[in-house]
């Protein structure tokens, strides 16, 4: 028995990418990954920490093609590096929070002859 590649929920066949090198462009990482398949989407996102490391999002126009790119690019050490790659399915976001309801403030209007006394 084995496990398959993606998770059943998965429906889309997008990958995240993470330890890419600083300055990694979506040109560099559309060609690191069109050897698997058809790349239909790419993009690259900034760094946020210290070391520079980068993250992106590979989509393919197959599930068959994400797969094999998995296979093929998970842990994979790109030349120029010494770190290796990590490759998985992209998690959906979750749908955000509806922002909490405002407090309802009531007003007690005095009118004449309130209260009674």
């Amino acid at each position: 028995f084995s496990y398959p590649v993606f998770p059943p929920a998965m429906s889309e066949p997008k990958l995240y990418v993470s330890n890419l090198l600083p300055g990694t462009t979506a040109e560099v990482l559309t060609a690191l990954f069109s050897p698997f398949g058809e790349v239909v989407d790419c993009v690259v996102m900034r760094s946020k920490g210290r070391d520079g490391r980068q993250s992106g999002f590979v989509k393919y126009a197959t599930m068959e093609e994400a797969e094999a790119s998995i296979a093929s690019m998970d842990q994979y050490v790109p030349a120029g590096d010494t770190e290796p790659l990590t490759v998985r399915f992209a998690e959906k976001k979750a749908p955000a929070a509806a922002p909490a309801a405002a407090p309802v403030v009531q007003y007690i209007v005095a009118a004449p002859g309130y209260p009674p006394g």
